[in-house]
């Protein structure tokens, strides 16, 4: 029996993060290393990683960013619960705890999650080919985790994302969330995609 056709695309994220990671990039894409990239959009290269993905044809996603820098909603609440007290957001281990300890507003990550849908299609000039996250963020387990984003990538025109809220799709498995919030794997193997479009 003929097995089916796999495609295997290969994603460069943090895209936009600075100009040195920009270049490292673009030299993987035209040595067919990665497939496509997903765009940082609060990354201090984020203009010249756009202008970089046009000029080359470089398939660009969103690359949603909750944990790291700054955030681009300008309508956040001053002590919003995604920043710290000089405005910048919690760091990878703290944006876990908060989340953990349930003391992220969903109202606001939802507020910059699609702040940064906008800022991207600025930048890019089209809705993003595919979403995933930065540090993972959106595949956390909590009492309100972000990682149901459908509204979202129906906002932003994804057509078919792979991430279901019971788990993420995996070559050849599923990791399942269990009762307890934890996440567990019977076997390892290779992550082909978190979030996606066909």
């Amino acid at each position: 029996m003929p097995q089916p056709r796999v495609k295997l695309v290969v994603t460069g994220d943090d895209f936009g993060y600075c100009a040195r990671r920009n270049r490292g990039m673009l030299e993987c894409f035209h040595k067919g290393a990665i497939s496509n990239v997903s765009l940082l959009v609060n990354g201090i290269a984020a203009e010249e990683a756009a202008e970089i993905s046009k000029r080359h044809s470089i398939p660009i996603g969103l690359h949603a960013n909750l944990s790291e820098g700054l955030p681009v909603c300008d309508t956040l609440p001053k002590g919003s619960s995604l920043v710290n007290e000089d405005g910048y957001f919690h760091g990878k281990m703290g944006f876990r705890k908060a989340l953990r300890n349930g003391q992220l507003k969903m109202i606001e990550v939802e507020q910059e999650l699609k702040a940064q849908v906008q800022l991207f299609c600025e930048l890019t000039g089209q809705l993003p080919h595919h979403m995933d996250g930065h540090q993972h963020v959106h595949v956390l387990p909590g009492r309100e985790s972000p990682a149901n984003l459908t509204d979202l990538f129906k906002l932003a025109g994804t057509r078919r994302t792979l991430y279901t809220l019971i788990g993420v799709v995996w070559h050849g498995m599923v990791l399942k969330t269990t009762s307890k919030g934890q996440r567990q794997m019977g076997k390892p193997c290779m992550q082909l995609f978190i979030l996606s479009t066909v």
